[in-house]
């Protein structure tokens, strides 16, 4: 309840401040004189594949894409937002690196994230997991390392909801997967029940390996290395870039000013337009694929002076709010031109086309 009132009072304070009332800089988030120095990437998406992360000298979190196949004949793929189901997909390994004491760098955590995998008849999906469940069937992850069992992970009945979409992992069996990936055998993450294989998620072992070496351990070397002796302020990926898989960039920033959490209703509605809606058509998944390529340095700019964040305020009663309203009635259509009327005003004239 209390951090209603404060979203509340946040929302109040800046429609005050849109109209002249109040100052903008009462309205953002506080920031320290210092912090620890970082490099992050958010502009990897399911379209271009690239990875992305947010490294500091002494910890980083990843999220590297890799290939997910259904397997059988009415097998598909479906993540809750696709208009249909899929052969095939991108699923992610989701890492943290820390640094330990002794100061080497070993694995924290890490997760597999997959879309469901489900049996398609008659037009209609139902979930493997779910359909295991239902008969009492074990059902479960068996991993792989070239032709060797490193293990397997029953998604129990009861204890594991069937419309989970990822698989954590830590301890040793975080551990066991990392050194696994780090190897020059094939990876393999298989669901599977009764020796039948449904899905499997396949890993490109010397590409993964190369990337933590090369991008995730060398950043975090960089970072300690400019921690000792050139302090950072805080980067702007403090206030509207926390989470490494936001890519909503100029709603993140517009909710930012205001003062909102990364889970407010306004930002959640809008990727679900984003991410299902927007997703199911050419022209919509071209202003997405444009979108990832400009807003984010649309949003910095505006964030890093007083009128932008104005402007960025504006938008947020002008067009965050209403779009999102919008959307959640299911008037999909009326919101999506008011948020590309946005991108046409805010983005350069090659995204706007």
């Amino acid at each position: 309840m209390r951090a209603m009132h404060s979203s509340g009072r946040r929302r109040f304070l800046a429609a005050l401040s849109a109209v002249g009332v109040g100052a903008i800089a009462g309205l953002r988030p506080a920031r320290a004189e210092s912090a620890p120095c970082q490099i992050s990437y958010n502009l990897g998406t399911e379209f271009n594949g690239e990875p992305n992360y947010l490294i500091e000298a002494d910890k980083a979190q990843f999220t590297f894409l890799t290939p997910i196949a259904a397997l059988g004949e009415e097998i598909v793929l479906y993540d809750g937002t696709w208009t249909e189901g899929r052969k095939s997909a991108q699923a992610a390994i989701k890492g943290e690196l820390v640094r330990f004491e002794n100061g080497t760098i070993g694995i924290s955590t890490i997760a597999l994230a997959f879309p469901i995998t489900a049996l398609l008849r008659d037009g209609n999906l139902y979930g493997v997991v779910q359909i295991a469940h239902d008969q009492d069937a074990l059902i479960g992850l068996q991993l792989t390392s070239g032709d060797t069992s490193i293990g397997g992970f029953a998604f129990a009945k009861g204890s594991f909801d069937p419309n989970t979409t990822a698989q954590g992992f830590s301890g040793n069996a975080a551990l066991t997967i990392y050194q696994a990936l780090r190897s020059d055998l094939p990876f393999k993450a298989e669901l599977m029940s009764g020796g039948v294989a449904y899905s499997a998620i396949t890993v490109d072992t010397p590409s993964f390996t190369a990337f933590v070496d090369e991008t995730v351990i060398a950043g975090m070397e960089r970072m300690r290395e400019r921690d000792a002796t050139t302090p950072c302020a805080p980067s702007l990926n403090d206030i509207i870039f926390d989470d490494p898989d936001i890519s909503c960039f100029l709603t993140t920033a517009c909710c930012a000013v205001v003062g909102l959490r990364d889970d407010c209703w306004e930002l959640q509605s809008l990727r679900r337009l984003r991410d299902g809606w927007m997703s199911g058509f050419a022209e919509g998944r071209a202003d997405i694929a444009r979108y990832y390529t400009e807003a984010p340095a649309v949003a910095r700019r505006l964030m890093g002076s007083e009128a932008g964040r104005r402007q960025l305020l504006g938008l947020y009663w002008r067009v965050i709010v209403p779009a999102a309203a919008l959307s959640r009635m299911g008037l999909n259509g009326p919101a999506y031109r008011l948020y590309r009327r946005m991108m046409r005003q805010l983005l350069p004239a090659s995204v706007a086309a």
